[in-house]
């Protein structure tokens, strides 16, 4: 029988450790881990709360440009005149579409950037959580393991004597 109890006693011991470590912070009976809270509140000690981590990545794009412009030829002007106003006017703009892809290029290496960075940050966050869940759980099987050998060996116990 004590062998019983104490194999019970293991299982439930690893059981909330890993609630404990690992948990939601709510513990393994909700209204039970309420009603303590409400209590030690009452009697005037709190308990530490659970603190959870958010991450997020923000960027911004800014684009700035200086307005230039010439007083447009009139119409009965000479057709010359009016190429020549034409041809100014189109390598004004080619211009400022060149200067706006440079800038752009420069806003997409940065997100790419920014985005290679937050995968990264995900890979290496999502490795250390697997190693974290790879310990827990060898860690508590090996617990809960030792505590059903001792219930067994217990219920043999009992069953022989």
């Amino acid at each position: 029988m004590t062998l019983q109890i104490v194999g019970t006693l293991a299982a439930g011991w690893a059981l909330r450790d890993n609630l404990r470590t690992y948990g939601d912070g709510r513990g393994m009976i909700p209204a039970a881990s309420r009603a303590l809270e409400w209590m030690q509140h009452q009697l005037g000690r709190r308990t530490a709360g659970t603190a959870v981590a958010k991450g997020s990545a923000t960027g911004s794009w800014t684009f700035s440009g200086t307005p230039v412009g010439e007083a447009p030829v009139a119409e009965d002007a000479p057709v010359p005149e009016q190429l020549q106003f034409l041809r100014r006017r189109v390598s004004y703009l080619l211009d400022d579409v060149a200067d706006v892809r440079k800038d752009l290029g420069q806003v997409q290496r940065e997100i790419t950037q920014m985005v290679s960075e937050a995968i990264a940050e995900a890979r290496a966050r999502e490795a250390e959580l697997s190693a974290d869940l790879a310990r827990v759980a060898a860690g508590s099987a090996r617990l809960e393991l030792f505590g059903l050998f001792l219930v067994v060996v217990g219920t043999a116990v009992s069953a022989l004597g």
